[in-house]
């Protein structure tokens, strides 16, 4: 066996115990080291293109709409007490009463006057603008 290392280096000198009288020799050995690396490799690429559309589309509804139409009925009879107001046949009536002052006060039935409400349909047309949007994806690969 040689004196010489693996790395062809020699041999580091012997040294000797004090007591007991042995001797203790070292070796120096080679060593292994691991290098370790990462490297970003892009194997495809993805295009997202978006897009707005506009048309035009017209809706149509119907609107509901009260007008009132009040009739005056003159009456002119006279009344023991105040007559209440009160609802016939969807017209409300409303009593309009007088004072007349004779030797005894006395009630007089002047007019009603008489509510109807008159519901009517009408159309409604608008153009409204809607807007849209559109994704579309491509994926491309890159030949490596």
């Amino acid at each position: 066996m040689s004196n010489q290392s693996a790395d062809n280096s020699p041999l580091p000198a012997q040294t000797e115990g004090e007591a007991s009288g042995t001797t203790q020799s070292t070796l120096s050995l080679a060593q292994e080291q691991v290098a370790v690396a990462k490297r970003q490799v892009v194997q495809g690429r993805v295009t997202i293109t978006r897009r707005t559309t506009e048309r035009e589309e017209a809706i149509e509804a119907w609107l509901k709409q009260e007008n009132i139409e009040i009739h005056r009925v003159e009456k002119g009879t006279p009344l023991e007490n105040h007559p209440a107001i009160r609802e016939e046949e969807g017209v409300m009536i409303i009593p309009v009463v007088d004072e007349h002052v004779e030797v005894v006060r006395t009630l007089v039935f002047r007019e009603e006057i008489h509510i109807l409400k008159v519901t009517t349909a009408v159309p409604y047309q608008e153009s409204v603008t809607l807007r849209s949007q559109d994704i579309t994806m491509e994926k491309q690969r890159d030949n490596d």
